[in-house]
């Protein structure tokens, strides 16, 4: 997909679900306090890239998603598995690169390098609730640029306020793991919010 804009639209911008090899190239999301409106949003999909978009977004701007609860066995979903996202540009929104809130299924194998948030509430965010299972790994955030960050450079947390109760819990709790933040410039602010163990490395 190339060149499109989002302008306001009444919910989510880009929904990519339960596909493979999926370019977004220049794309311009517009949605900034519309209703819990993401920029784009991944479930369940395998190999996928983002780059040379602009975000200015009412919700998360890039997010990817994997099922819930004990019904992501059940179902058989896939992981959402491999993800390059560079060359943005991301303004407002909630978060610039997002896992979760549904990890069931594991989210894993994202590089995000070589992009710029500014005044954007979170850079990095994962989010989930134990009960949910799987989690997100293998995740490298560099040489990424963030300046006048609403809240926190980074979160990562399995107590999102967001919840679903209506469903079984997985068979283990989420977790994150093997997350990697290097060389990334924070202009403004320097906070990080960890509510749960996480296997983190951080460089400078």
């Amino acid at each position: 997909m190339e060149g499109l804009t989002i302008l306001n639209p009444a919910f989510h911008g880009v929904m990519v679900l339960e596909s493979e090899n999926v370019a977004m190239n220049a794309l311009v999301h517009t949605t900034y306090d519309a209703n819990n409106a993401d920029g784009i949003e991944f479930g369940n999909s395998q190999n996928v890239m983002v780059f040379n978009n602009f975000f200015d977004t009412g919700d998360d701007s890039v997010n990817f998603a994997a099922g819930y609860g004990a019904e992501v066995a059940t179902l058989g979903q896939k992981a959402q598995s491999g993800a390059w996202i560079f060359n943005n540009y991301f303004r407002r929104g909630h978060g610039a690169v997002v896992t979760g809130s549904h990890t069931g299924a594991w989210i894993e194998k994202i590089v995000a390098e070589d992009n710029v948030m500014n005044k954007t509430d979170v850079g990095l965010r994962m989010k989930s609730r134990p009960y949910y299972g799987g989690g997100s790994r293998d995740v490298v955030f560099r040489n990424n640029a963030m300046r006048d960050i609403v809240n926190e450079p980074f979160v990562f947390t399995i107590k999102y306020k967001a919840d679903v109760n209506d469903t079984q819990p997985a068979a283990e709790p989420a977790q994150f793991r093997d997350v990697t933040v290097s060389n990334v410039t924070v202009d403004g602010l320097s906070l990080i919010h960890i509510s749960e163990p996480t296997r983190l490395a951080l460089s400078s």
